[in-house]
């Protein structure tokens, strides 16, 4: 601005510019950090919501499990379609654990 009025340009103002780039450029970078906490607060929230759900679920003893399992088992009930879908279940179930 001072050269379009034919003011000379002096230090101060170059390192007046230069401390304004700087301030700029953090500036931006202060904008992408408060995205990324935004962000990774999202995913915490998930992780903590994922975690009270695995403890809200009930926990079954393997023994006790395999029992149910071995008790449920289609062979035992003619095939039955309640006995394949609890066995299933019980299957799935086990894998969790």
């Amino acid at each position: 601005m001072k050269e379009n009025k034919g003011w000379k340009k002096t230090k101060s103002d170059e390192v007046l510019l230069a401390t304004q780039i700087a301030l700029t450029e953090q500036m931006e970078e202060i904008l992408v950090l408060r995205q990324n906490v935004i962000q990774l607060s999202g995913e915490l929230e998930k992780e903590k919501r994922k975690k009270i759900r695995r403890k809200s679920i009930p926990t079954i003893p393997r023994e006790r499990l395999l029992s149910l399992i071995r008790l449920c088992h289609p062979d035992m009930h003619e095939n039955s379609t309640d006995a394949h879908e609890t066995t299933s279940w019980l299957l799935d179930f086990r894998r969790t654990l």
